[in-house]
């Protein structure tokens, strides 16, 4: 299966980054022409087409501005058949919602995953960045923080992102000497709550040296709610 590349990050356009998501997660190669995607020949490349076209839309605008005539113009497909494969908005939405999550998850644990410590920070501060330049922050603000679009199982893969987080963030205190004082899932927590947080802000256009600091002293704290290994 293909999957995200780190030096992509900070260039993907949220048109780029919804094929790769799709492609990554379905292991599905996406083709383009001038003036939008291609056509797919079978039915689960237009699923697949549809999907990619939705989070992008979603990434750029919000879910609420993203129509169905919308998606379906830039998936070039006809309507009916975002109805056919989806039924719902809704359901097209809780699509976006899984797919974010499930993406997001393999990309920041893969950040996190270094010997160094000062590199896993660096790495998942310039990720974050990327994040909200690429639409992944918008796009998870769009569905998988909203609960009038996701159901109980994309808030099961949302506890999943915290709990990889926050057994990632372990890995690499025990790595560097450090045991954590409190479990696994409490260290993701609240890095997840500061990953959301600040990437919305860094969307806002809020200072990125200030946010910065704000992150590298989130792993100060991190680090308060450690012992020495003995």
């Amino acid at each position: 299966m293909s999957m995200f590349h780190y030096s992509a990050i900070l260039t993907d356009t949220p048109c780029d980054k919804g094929q790769r998501l799709v492609s990554s997660l379905f292991d599905w190669p996406v083709s383009h022409r001038r003036g939008g995607p291609t056509m797919p020949e079978k039915s689960g490349d237009v699923k697949r087409q549809i999907l990619a076209a939705a989070w992008s839309l979603v990434s750029e605008r919000g879910g609420d501005k993203a129509t169905i005539s919308d998606i379906a113009a830039a998936a070039g497909c006809a309507k009916g058949l975002v109805h056919y494969h989806f039924g719902t908005k809704k359901a097209l939405m809780f699509e976006v919602a899984s797919a974010t999550v499930m993406s997001r998850t393999k990309t920041w644990t893969d950040a996190l995953d270094q010997e160094n410590p000062q590199t896993a920070i660096d790495r998942s501060w310039e990720l974050l960045r990327g994040e909200a330049k690429d639409g992944t922050v918008h796009a998870w603000a769009a569905t998988v923080d909203r609960t009038d679009v996701t159901d109980r199982s994309v808030k099961n893969q949302y506890e999943l992102f915290s709990s990889d987080l926050g057994a990632s963030v372990a890995r690499l205190l025990t790595a560097s000497g450090f045991i954590p004082s409190v479990p696994d899932d409490e260290l993701g927590a609240l890095l997840g709550s500061v990953v959301h947080g600040i990437g919305k802000m860094l969307v806002a256009g809020m200072d990125e040296a200030l946010l910065e600091a704000a992150y590298a002293a989130t792993w100060i704290g991190i680090l308060s709610l450690t012992r020495p290994a003995s």
